[in-house]
Parts: C-alpha cells; sequence; structure tokens
C-alpha cells in the first residue's frame, strides 16, 4: 500500500474515530455542558518558503522555489492568527492565513531558456473544526493530552499567473482563474505541558477524501511555548516550525505547493 493510501486509511480512521468520541461525549453532560467557556486567541509570524510546480495539460511550465526573500519582496499585506474556544474537553477552533502579493521570478523553462513567472494573488487559507481532547496523563517529565479533531480546510485564491514564452514552440502561459475549495480535514493535536513556564504543542491533519479539485493537502505544525502573565492575563510567546503542502487540479491547471518555515507568535488565554 502506498504512503498516500495509509495516510488516506488512517485520517479516515481518525476521523471515524473523531466523531464517535464526540459523539460518546454528548452524552456526559457534566464532561462539558456544566464547564466554563476558555478562549485563547494567537497572533503570529510565518517565514516559509513555498518551491512549486505549475503544470497546464500535464505539462510543466514552471518549477519555482519561491525564497523567503522573493515572498517578502512581493508582500503588500498579510494576517496570521488562530481563535480557541475551550468548554472542559471539547475544543472549537479557526485558524485564518491572509495573504497579498505580486512579484516576478525567474527560472529555467523546459527548453533551457531563462523565463520570466509573475505571480499576483490575494489568498484566504483557513482550517477550522472542533474536537475532543483525552488526557491529560502524566508521564513523569511532562503531562500530556491529546485531542482528535475534525474540520475543514477553505481555501481562496483570485489568481493571476503570466509565464513569458518559450520560443519557438511554448507561447507561454496568461491564466486569470479563481481557486477555491473547502474539503474536510481529520486531525490530532497533542500537548505537552513540563511545568509552569514550559509547553510542546504538536499537531497535524491529512485531506483530502475525494472532495472537489484537491488531490492531497496536509500540515505539520510543532511550536514550543514560554508562558508567563501580564498583569493577570495568561500570556506565551512561542516558535516552532510549520509544513502545509497542497496538490490542486482542476482542468487543464494543476499547482503542487509546499508551504514550509519557522513561525513566531504571541498569545493570550481568558
Amino acid at each position: 500500500m502506498s504512503l498516500i493510501n495509509r495516510l488516506a486509511s488512517f485520517s479516515g480512521a481518525l476521523l471515524l474515530f473523531g466523531v464517535s468520541t464526540m459523539l460518546s461525549a454528548a452524552e456526559e453532560t457534566t464532561s462539558w455542558r456544566d464547564a466554563p467557556w476558555k478562549f485563547s486567541a494567537k497572533g503570529y509570524g510565518w517565514l516559509p518558503e513555498a518551491p512549486a510546480k505549475v503544470k497546464v495539460d500535464q505539462q510543466e511550465v514552471a518549477d519555482l522555489p519561491e525564497s523567503l526573500d522573493n515572498i517578502l519582496d512581493s508582500l503588500d499585506m498579510g494576517a496570521m492568527f488562530e481563535l480557541e474556544a475551550r468548554k472542559g474537553p471539547l475544543l472549537l477552533f479557526v485558524s485564518p492565513i491572509y495573504y497579498k502579493g505580486k512579484g516576478s521570478e525567474h527560472f529555467r523553462g523546459p527548453g533551457g531558456q531563462k523565463r520570466k513567472i509573475t505571480l499576483k494573488e490575494k489568498a484566504w487559507i483557513v482550517d477550522y473544526g472542533v474536537g475532543y481532547e483525552l488526557g491529560p496523563w502524566d508521564l513523569g517529565e511532562a503531562t500530556v493530552s491529546v485531542a482528535p479533531y475534525v474540520g475543514g480546510f477553505y481555501f481562496h485564491d483570485p489568481l493571476e499567473i503570466d509565464v513569458d514564452p518559450e520560443p519557438p514552440l511554448d507561447l507561454g502561459l496568461d491564466i486569470d482563474k479563481t481557486i477555491e475549495f473547502n474539503t474536510p480535514i481529520a486531525g490530532l493535536l497533542t500537548r505537552w505541558r513540563f511545568n509552569d513556564r514550559w509547553s510542546l504543542r504538536v499537531s497535524g491533519h491529512y485531506g483530502v477524501f475525494n472532495s472537489s479539485e484537491v488531490n492531497e493537502t496536509w500540515r505539520a505544525t510543532g511550536l514550543l511555548a514560554r508562558h508567563f502573565k501580564i498583569k493577570s492575563i495568561d500570556s506565551q510567546v512561542f516558535a516552532g516550525y510549520q509544513y502545509l503542502h497542497l496538490d490542486y487540479e482542476d482542468g487543464p491547471l494543476e499547482i503542487d505547493v509546499d508551504v514550509k518555515g519557522p513561525m513566531l507568535g504571541f498569545g493570550v488565554d481568558f
């Protein structure tokens, strides 16, 4: 069985497990219905590179390194944050990313000639979902909890791609298209609390289940946090790494992109 098939099988099992766990939780009124609401808000900066391949009619027209320097040079506006609501073990979350930018980059075409691609986009990337936390368990050096979750991955991007021609046969590329989809995901969130000051959060999800034009998407994140108080408000600063993969195909256009890089942020609990 291929890795993708194993991941898909695991995600399907995790989806069923998450749904059954949350249905069981609904029967335990004291476990969440009587618990107070708690909230957290985090803002962060993600400094990724985003190597991408663009194909038209299964022919590769661009293989872009998309370095961090190029992304920052192209950036006009960006915002990244996460909101989380908890009621006992019940977990609700939404994590939007907004990026607006326009930039150009040179690459080598299939014929070996130097070519130029211009990319303009205004992208919304939103993860959202519901989970149920199990634990915590005392492992000696840390207490650990695990939260399976199900949700969605929403993507909206009015995209313009312009690729210079490569004579004599290649006529170039001019695409003006809005990419939009909303695909289901299944994931797992783990929290490791070492003491009052330090914690680790590791999470990941996988999709898709034969939905829309997405062949495959997955995300993995690891964050180390330092906790403290600002007056009476529980606060934290955190740093880590995030990797997002997306394989999208609609008609003749196919985009395979990996967005990966370090993260820095600040959050509060209330």
